[in-house]
């Protein structure tokens, strides 16, 4: 495959390299110039004005080299703010997709968040992706760190480790109904993010946008657009990389409430500051309005949540110390106060 084409070559003339067996696909290749099928549109209508951005991730994550340059985990959620409203959207489908065009390993998040041991046994040698579905609130994103910049350490029971470094290394691709935790700095770095637009939900699904299709149970011919349109995302992504992407509103409104908790996104975005007033007493007002105990929720939670909030919605609240206040104290301002606000 280049920027411009795909070509073909018969295996007798593939020299000084190999195709693992659990790598190759049972169907024949048809060639076909523009694909357009169910799952064409499928792809459309969950990506919406990111279909450009969906097709680049696809195609970087089934072309098989890797670069050194690019040490990236995509990780794929839903365009709503409350988590437990997701599912249906298409994120197991898109991972099947991947597995439809070679082996990936497919591992359950819950089970992987929890695995004390040997949580990447299932995985085999040749396989391109490590697929993790549903990634829950207790995964320790600390932990692929070193996996997705470096390399990835195998251990089976009864069995010496193997180390593949970072070019035999898989790629990975999380899917979840939650956000990423991005107040870590390597997560703003090495992952790339997608959130699919709800169009699809529990209630409306594919099949009943499609008279009952079901996808990948196809005859040659809808295989055939399938492969077209897949390979096409690769030809893309060589020719494009990874396209510009910016999250949504309501995907960042979420990674900020899995962060801090939704009463105190409510709270900050419903208050009218009073120039100069302590920020204790807000505060204390906050846990009141939320009968929340100082133990449940810190002092230092409660300012740190403020500066994420400034960062990720614009600033509409501003925090100065006040070193001339007996036991200086913050004051908390609006935005139009900031300049009789104490510094």
């Amino acid at each position: 495959m280049t920027s411009e084409c795909i070509k073909f070559k018969k295996y007798s003339e593939i020299h000084n390299l190999f195709v693992w067996e659990n790598n190759l696909i049972d169907r024949d290749y048809t060639e076909i110039e523009e694909p357009e099928s169910n799952w064409v549109d499928f792809c459309r209508k969950i990506s919406g004005e990111k279909y450009d951005y969906l097709r680049s991730l696809i195609g970087f994550n089934l072309h098989r080299y890797k670069d050194e340059q690019l040490q990236l985990a995509t990780f794929i959620a839903e365009d709503v703010e409350d988590s437990s409203k997701g599912g249906g959207a298409g994120k197991g489908l898109l991972l099947k997709a991947i597995g439809k065009m070679f082996k990936t390993c497919e591992m359950d998040g819950e089970m992987l968040a929890t695995a004390k041991s040997f949580p990447f046994q299932a995985y085999e040698l040749g396989m391109p992706v490590v697929a993790v579905n549903d990634a829950s609130l207790a995964m320790n994103w600390d932990s692929f760190k070193s996996i997705i910049t470096d390399g990835l350490t195998i251990e089976k029971k009864n069995k010496d480790q193997l180390y593949l470094d970072f070019k035999k290394s898989p790629k990975f691709i999380f899917t979840s109904n939650y956000s990423l935790p991005t107040d870590k700095d390597f997560i703003t770095r090495r992952f790339k993010i997608l959130t699919l637009k709800p169009y699809f939900t529990r209630k409306h699904r594919p099949m009943d946008e499609y008279n009952g299709e079901t996808f990948f149970l196809w005859n040659d011919n809808e295989w055939a657009h399938f492969d077209n349109w897949m390979l096409q995302c690769v030809v893309f992504y060589i020719k494009n990389g990874i396209i510009n992407n910016e999250v949504s509103d309501s995907y960042v409104r979420k990674e900020f409430t899995v962060l801090f908790g939704a009463p105190i996104f409510e709270f900050l975005a419903n208050t009218t500051p009073i120039d100069n007033a302590p920020l204790k007493k807000y505060y204390e007002y906050f846990l009141s309005e939320n009968a929340l105990k100082e133990s449940m929720y810190k002092f230092e939670k409660f300012k740190r949540a403020i500066n994420n909030y400034e960062e990720r919605f614009g600033i509409n609240f501003i925090m100065r110390k006040n070193p001339n206040a007996q036991n200086s104290y913050y004051t908390f301002c609006s935005i139009e106060m900031a300049e009789d606000c104490t510094s």
